[in-house]
């Protein structure tokens, strides 16, 4: 409702409704005209009734030819503006001469009407126009016998027969047109060209205000095309780049389970360690990608606080191993095992800060700090990433925080790296209350640190996190928890590759997996073979992912209606799960494929009478 009044009165370029505008307001001109005839009859006023005869009469008039305008002419031609402009500036001197040339007030609506052509020369020409029509209506007023005593309208006999008295007494009333013009006509054109004035800077500041309107919308949708171009761009690069490293990273971790040759595994490893490099500068762009568009969303979740540490410390320790530094993690024992926050955020935090302590160390030690302070409604966790690296000097420490910027480049040029970790970083902490802090001595080391509020689920201290990491690296070797023989799984991935690589990490768990190499295929395997759960890929040629989820939703024949389906995707850009889920996708899992994590969504998926556990 609100919004259509708005239109109403917004300014327009559109002829048809200017023109129709100004007919509406003749209309009402003439609707005014006909209540002021209906009062005069029961003589409210004391305007003689045939001049309000002739003056409605004429009004009705005008507003006939306006539709004889609008059905010949056409509304929408440039010529008709003209001539309803000049048929309601007529209408109003018409109006001012018969009934009351005090009326000139009215003679203000041709120019507000004039307004709504949204182009000057049609306000100047309305204008010019009303000035003429005023001079008309006020000498042919008095020549009618009006008069301007005290701004009071005397139309009637008696004031004719006052003035005829006035003359007989030698009085002499007869009008010089310097008076007319001096009295009459000049102060009413300079009132008039003051409304014109104040109408003028009013239109000027509604079409300015406009403008802008109109600019920031442009800009807006031009900020959203480009968004999206850039979108579509993230998430075919993310596709390109994660297709071949799933592959790579997959059939690494192949080898580091089944290979018992020493050299080979060092080998393996040193391919781990390049590819999540690699891994690490693709998410690097992708997630200041989705803060920058405001698409960064903390979710706070029940997490164990060990897990957190120790992933952290499983991630960051063979490159510090690699480089003969030592890593010290100082765990205080009193800290809660479960809390709740984003703890993939934070994991995100720390190995950044981490990995940058290892790359800008080349001899010492790293080290993680972790304490707490407990508060009412939580408990305060602190974190310290303490290195004996280069240091950062002083001049240079503000410039940390700013985006793709690196600072001592002629002396860390050799050192890999976006310049972004820092700026994420910054921004995550941002996000999620907290803020980091730097102190560096240069040549020496630095020290990064920040203090983040979590709530607690489980107060039970976490104990001495260094004495169970040992002892589980002691008996660690990769074994399965149970198998599933009689599940049967279906993979739908174009590239060979890649479903090389799903059947190789779910090898150990002996259950059946079909392949299917497009989505004619899939819909085809749906109706013979009954599945547990289906890994669909995105991006295939043909029919990509989604448009075979939904065929195969409504499929006849198809023994799969229910089946739970995961979608595979490269697409890690912001906003890509939701797209997925919002299809009716079961789940989401991002390539390269964490093995952990396709085992863990495998286990969650079947249900415990089919597993099958091992000892």
């Amino acid at each position: 409702m609100g919004e259509n009044k708005r239109k109403k009165i917004k300014i327009t370029n559109d002829y048809t409704k200017a023109n129709d505008y100004t007919l509406k307001t003749m209309i009402a001109a003439m609707i005014v005209m006909a209540l002021s005839w209906i009062l005069n009859v029961l003589h409210v006023f004391i305007i003689d009734q045939r001049i309000m005869n002739i003056a409605f009469i004429g009004m009705a008039v005008f507003v006939v030819l306006g539709y004889i305008v609008k059905y010949s002419l056409g509304f929408e031609k440039t010529i008709t503006n003209y001539v309803m402009l000049t048929l309601l500036v007529a209408m109003f001197t018409f109006a001012n001469v018969e009934v009351a040339y005090h009326g000139t007030l009215f003679m203000i609506f041709p120019i507000v009407c004039a307004v709504l052509y949204d182009d000057s020369k049609y306000k100047t020409y309305a204008f010019w126009l009303t000035v003429a029509g005023l001079a008309v209506s006020v000498l042919v007023g008095f020549n009618f016998g009006l008069c301007d005593s005290n701004m009071l309208i005397f139309t009637t006999s008696t004031t004719k027969n006052t003035i005829l008295m006035l003359e007989n007494a030698d009085y002499d009333l007869t009008p010089k047109m310097t008076d007319i013009a001096l009295f009459f006509v000049f102060p009413r054109c300079m009132a008039l060209a003051a409304f014109n004035v104040v109408l003028n800077s009013i239109k000027n500041n509604i079409m300015e205000k406009t403008k802008r309107e109109q600019e920031s919308r442009r800009f807006a949708e031009e900020e959203m095309i480009a968004n999206q171009a850039k979108s579509v761009f993230l998430a075919n690069m993310s596709h390109e780049i994660r297709t071949p490293i799933n592959t790579v990273l997959g059939l690494d971790t192949m080898i580091l389970r089944e290979s018992e040759d020493e050299e080979i595994r060092k080998y393996a490893l040193d391919i781990q360690s390049a590819g999540e490099s690699l891994l690490s500068i693709i998410n690097d762009i992708l997630d200041f990608s989705k803060i920058e568009s405001g698409k960064m969303e903390i979710i706070p979740v029940d997490y164990d606080s060990s897990n957190l540490i120790n992933d952290v410390v499983n991630m960051i320790a063979p490159k510090a191993e690699a480089k003969k530094l030592r890593f010290n993690l100082n765990v205080e024992n009193d800290l809660p095992s479960v809390l709740h926050g984003d703890d993939v955020r934070i994991r995100q935090v720390l190995v950044n800060l981490l990995t940058n302590a290892v790359k800008y160390t080349e001899k010492g030690e790293v080290s993680l700090t972790v304490k707490r302070e407990l508060s009412e409604d939580g408990v305060n966790i602190f974190f310290s990433v303490k290195d004996t690296g280069i240091g950062i000097a002083k001049e240079n420490i503000d410039k940390l925080f700013l985006k793709f910027v690196r600072i001592d480049e002629s002396r860390n040029r050799n050192i890999e790296g976006t310049g972004l970790g820092i700026n994420i970083v910054t921004m995550l902490l941002d996000l999620m209350g907290s803020e980091l802090k730097v102190e560096s001595e240069y040549g020496k080391g630095s020290n990064f640190y920040f203090t983040i509020k979590q709530g607690i689920v489980d107060a039970r201290p976490v104990g001495n996190i260094n004495k169970r990491r040992e002892k589980a690296a002691k008996n660690f070797k990769y074994k399965v928890k149970y198998k599933i023989p009689d599940v049967r799984l279906l993979v739908v991935d174009d590239n060979a590759m890649n479903r090389k690589v799903f059947t190789s990490l779910l090898k150990a768990f002996e259950c059946k997996i079909d392949e299917a190499e497009n989505g004619e295929i899939a819909l085809n395997l749906v109706k013979e073979y009954r599945y547990d759960i289906i890994f669909m890929d995105h991006m295939m040629p043909g029919k990509d992912g989604v448009e075979t989820f939904h065929e195969m939703r409504k499929l006849e024949g198809s023994l799969n209606n229910d089946t739970p389906v995961v979608i595979l995707t490269a697409n890690a850009v912001s906003g890509a799960r939701e797209s997925y889920m919002a299809e009716g996708f079961d789940d989401f899992l991002s390539k390269p494929i964490n093995p952990e994590k396709l085992e863990a969504m495998v286990s969650l998926m079947i249900s415990d009478d089919r597993k099958i556990k091992q000892e």
